[in-house]
């Protein structure tokens, strides 16, 4: 709702070459946010391992949800206390995006994550055996 108004004021106080670069740039935006969502799903599903699919989808969840809303807050939090400079808010942003990107480094290859996920399940194999103690 917010990016509509946003979207029918500035189209109103913009030029009419303006208008047009907002209407490209509504267009983009609109695919980057279309494909997002589904891909970020089909890829966590594509890489998920057999047998363990009940407690990430569960992870999949806290980071999409609770994660999501976490950053957020806190610039709120910083926006709101007078004594805290809102540069502040946008550096603690910065640091959540670092965390991020340390993240997506620490991450193997791809043809490695289908590789480690198409293995054999050492814990789920060790319970349909009932040798749990040998594969902890």
């Amino acid at each position: 709702m917010g990016f509509h108004v946003r979207y029918v004021s500035s189209c109103y106080f913009c030029s009419l070459l303006n208008q047009l670069q907002i209407i490209d740039l509504s267009i983009c935006i609109t695919i980057q946010i279309g494909w997002f969502y589904p891909i970020e799903l089909n890829l966590f599903s594509a890489l998920m391992p057999k047998g363990q699919e009940a407690e990430l989808a569960g992870f999949f969840l806290y980071c999409t949800q609770i994660l999501g809303w976490l950053p957020p807050l806190v610039f709120t939090l910083f926006n709101e206390n007078p004594d805290i400079s809102i540069s502040w808010g946008g550096v603690q942003l910065n640091i959540w995006l670092f965390l991020a990107l340390v993240c997506y480094m620490m991450m193997p290859s791809w043809s490695r994550c289908k590789e480690i996920t198409e293995d054999d399940n050492k814990i789920l194999k060790s319970i349909q055996l009932g040798t749990m103690h040998e594969a902890i």
